[in-house]
């Protein structure tokens, strides 16, 4: 069944109570509530109203009675699932590689699952279908309609949109990586229904969106440079790893909450993977820390330290000299002997890209790789710098961070340490 972005969207709440009718305007304000925590538009009543009638001329829902007494889906979800990937493997430039990259990450379970349902379907083969007329036929694979002038849909620009292979293969990763939307949701920091949303219209998403979406499901090289193609953008360097999924995430995040300073668990690349609240107090965007997409401290600490173009505000208390000598440089010294041992490591180049763009950033860094030949790593210090704190009404002073390592894991956590805050002692003992 072919749907659109709206479709979709209203039959995932409409899914919510699979076995419930429920009368348009209570799914009107049910929709509105949840795209309201979103941060998303409404939808106006009409809206929910025509795509609703869409859905049942489709087959999707039906009438649960009378027209006051509702609708509810007819369409499960099982089946939405299943026709994705069927328009995935078949719309996919090599079909017989999509479907081994799924099947490649079941369990034995799972795979007697799929040989139970292929005896099924051998018993009951459907019925062949006819060869359609050529003016009836589709678009072949990977060739994208231009939009029509004045933006008219062409003729067979539903059978070959974008939104439908890339959301099957999103789809995919999902099953690939064995996780969910609602895990993918809490990691980005965003709501279970939203993933779902952009999952279904992720050709249109701005690039950032699209690649946070697709670096959360871990996705390889090939399958995601066909979904940036697909969109017709080109993929931004992606994430080799998703140290988020570790098993021992939840261990790690349960010890950071216990810590009442700023602490921050990060990966290879200083992505951050997880935060506990005192972090995120610390460093919550605002006048201090103005939104910059890629840089800010809540996503990467080390990109915010080299180039956060307001940095020098906390980092440093406002003195271009002290967070050039106390911070900059240090950051710097870590990355390039970081860099040294791990050139190939995607997340690096891409934060070496980010040093190449400003000459003097890059003159600082060809610097600092020099001395760490010469004298050794000196990344590590523990060293009080100055640091302007803006919680509450702020105030300068001097903070010390303190990494630790996991032995055997991609993880590694700092703890930031600054002067004037009262905690317990006995802090992170557990």
């Amino acid at each position: 069944m072919n749907l659109t972005g709206q479709e979709d969207d209203i039959l995932e709440h409409m899914w919510l109570k699979p076995d419930e009718s429920v009368r348009i305007r209570d799914l009107w304000k049910e929709i509105n509530k949840s795209r309201a925590s979103d941060g998303e538009k409404p939808y106006a009543y009409t809206t929910v109203a025509t795509v609703v009638q869409n859905l049942k001329g489709k087959g999707a829902v039906e009438n649960a009675g009378g027209r006051l007494d509702g609708y509810r889906p007819v369409y499960a979800l099982e089946a939405r699932a299943g026709d994705r990937m069927e328009e995935a493997w078949k719309r996919a430039p090599d079909p017989d590689a999509a479907v081994r990259h799924f099947l490649s990450g079941m369990t034995e379970e799972e795979l007697g699952r799929i040989e139970r349902a292929l005896a099924s379907a051998r018993a009951h083969p459907a019925a062949p279908q006819e060869e359609p007329l050529a003016s009836e036929q589709l678009t072949p694979p990977g060739r994208l309609l231009p939009p029509a002038p004045g933006g008219r849909e062409r003729h067979g620009e539903d059978q070959n949109d974008p939104n439908v292979l890339i959301s099957g293969l999103l789809e995919l990763q999902l099953k690939a990586r064995r996780t969910t939307k609602r895990a993918v949701a809490n990691h980005i920091g965003i709501h279970e229904k939203t993933v779902a949303n952009r999952m279904a219209r992720a050709a249109g998403l701005p690039l950032d969106v699209l690649g946070e979406l697709v670096d959360a499901l871990e996705t390889p090289d090939d399958i995601r440079a066909a979904i940036f193609r697909l969109a017709g953008r080109v993929a931004p360097p992606g994430k080799v790893v998703a140290p988020w999924l570790s098993s021992d995430l939840p261990a790690y995040r349960a010890y950071l909450d216990s810590i009442k300073r700023p602490s921050v668990l990060y990966g290879i690349g200083w992505r951050v993977v997880y935060c506990n609240k005192a972090y995120r107090e610390l460093f919550s965007p605002g006048p201090h820390i103005p939104v910059f997409p890629r840089v800010m401290p809540l996503e990467n600490g080390v990109l915010y330290m080299l180039r956060h173009p307001n940095a020098a505000r906390l980092l440093g208390a406002g003195s271009m000299d002290a967070y050039h000598r106390h911070w900059r440089t240090l950051a710097l010294a870590h990355f390039a002997a970081v860099y040294q041992e791990n050139r190939d490591h995607p997340e690096l180049q891409y934060i070496l890209h980010e040093i190449e763009k400003c000459p003097s950033l890059y003159a600082s860094y060809e610097s600092v790789a020099k001395l760490i030949r010469e004298h050794g790593d000196i990344a590590v210090s523990s060293e009080p710098r100055p640091f302007f704190d803006p919680r509450g009404e702020g105030r300068v002073t001097r903070a010390q961070v303190l990494t630790e390592a996991h032995p055997g894991s991609p993880l590694q956590h700092a703890t930031w340490i600054i002067e004037g805050d009262v905690v317990d002692e006995d802090e992170g003992d557990d």
